[in-house]
């Protein structure tokens, strides 16, 4: 039986995180933000099948205007999941957002991203930093002899240094989908551990193999 990783513990609104925490059942809106109802509906229809954390695409302005109303008509936590616009992350961050998940490498960089962790770190929230193996920075595959685990930690490292978190944080890890598993997840642990020296951050292993399949596997702790 594996142990569980000893790590930070962080909250998701009034939903704990890591630390000990029991495994927090987690889902994804597949309605148009933009749509208030529908997605409010949605996320009701989501607690009442036990889900304890959503998360909502936030593709546009549009979007990130609506997100307000959605959350104050949701009965769980939130999360508001940008990519490519940092200004929408910052706009769900002071509209009530209870975290933010964002992909540094889409959404311009380190500069960018440092926006985006201090929005969070003013209301709050944590923010999960989700590397793939598309957005690994070339001199780290180079380093690291290609996606490894290693060069995702060093890849979320580099765009979320602890002094622009504060607290509380939340590293996410995507894990690449050629790997196996079990492989992903202690290879992902082990890696993560170069870069806890002032504790361990909750890692969200997310790993999608969608090699000949009409739907993608989602694989975690």
């Amino acid at each position: 039986m594996n142990t569980r990783r000893k790590t930070r513990r962080i909250r998701v609104g009034a939903v704990p995180v890591g630390g000990g925490a029991p495994v927090s059942v987690q889902s994804m809106t597949n309605t148009d933000t933009r749509d208030v109802r529908a997605t409010v509906a949605q996320l009701r229809s989501l607690a009442r099948e036990g889900c304890e954390i959503a998360r909502v695409a936030v593709p546009d302005a549009k979007a990130a205007a609506a997100f307000g109303k959605i959350r104050a008509g949701s009965p769980i936590p939130v999360i508001a999941d940008i990519h490519f616009d940092y200004r929408l992350a910052i706009a769900c961050a002071d509209a009530g957002a209870d975290g933010l998940r964002i992909n540094p490498g889409n959404v311009g960089g380190e500069k960018n991203t440092i926006e985006v962790l201090r929005a969070a770190r003013a209301n709050r929230i944590p923010v999960r930093i989700g590397v793939n193996a598309g957005s690994v920075e070339k001199d780290l595959l180079d380093r690291h002899g290609g996606p490894t685990p290693k060069a995702l930690v060093a890849s979320a490292e580099r765009v979320a240094p602890d002094e622009a978190l504060g607290e509380p944080d939340h590293a996410h890890l995507e894990a690449p989908g050629q790997l196996r598993p079990l492989v992903s997840q202690r290879q992902l642990h082990a890696a993560a551990a170069d870069v806890d020296d002032d504790g361990p951050r909750a890692l969200h292993v997310h790993a999608v193999d969608g090699r000949e399949m009409d739907e993608a596997r989602f694989l975690g702790p």
